[in-house]
């Protein structure tokens, strides 16, 4: 691929492990109740259960059998969090980025598209995550994607640190938690 070439992960059967819908490529991720992580089947699941404060609206797309399926309960059971539009790109980046981290070669795949080459999501009907009808949509998964392959180029090791929280007393409990200080620096 020459520098300015273009690829396509909506249109592209090499490169749709790249996306949310992509089946096989689940993930773990720390739960709000601390020690305990849940498992997420794609990144879809994870994307589409961020939309709801509601725990039962949460597990009931968690425990989609498919991306496809977890993708019409987010867009079918309401009511969304308020603030969903504001944190959705957030989530959507924070799904990626436990996808690529838990799959070396899906990573590995997003790594080997060079530098220069812009990532887009050829999804017609999205104007939002994709290019939409006109060519002239957001592209924010091919954004992230790029984002996430400058990331991974720059921090290839996940750094974690196991964090012990005290009893500080009313109203906190002792607890544990695992903090990822991938590509944190040290305030000087």
């Amino acid at each position: 691929l020459e520098a300015m070439a273009e690829v396509d992960v909506c249109n592209s059967a090499e490169l749709h492990c790249l996306t949310n819908l992509a089946e096989g490529y689940g993930f773990w991720v720390e739960a709000t109740v601390a020690t305990q992580r849940q498992w997420w089947p794609s990144a879809e699941h994870f994307f589409q259960a961020g939309k709801f404060l509601e725990v039962d609206h949460q597990e009931s797309i968690r425990r989609a059998r498919e991306p496809g399926i977890a993708k019409h309960l987010g867009r079918s059971l309401s009511p969304l969090r308020p603030d969903w539009e504001d944190c959705k790109r957030t989530r959507l980046r924070t799904a990626l980025l436990e996808k690529f981290w838990a799959h070396e070669n899906v990573r590995q795949t997003l790594l080997s598209l060079p530098e220069g080459v812009r990532i887009v999501n050829g999804n017609v009907a999205d104007a939002y995550f994709g290019t939409g009808p006109h060519g002239n949509g957001q592209n924010v998964l091919g954004v992230e994607l790029q984002d996430l392959r400058a990331f991974f180029t720059s921090f290839p090791k996940r750094h974690q640190l196991d964090v012990k929280i005290a009893d500080v007393g009313e109203p906190s409990s002792p607890f544990a938690a695992v903090v990822d200080v991938t590509g944190i620096s040290p305030v000087s």
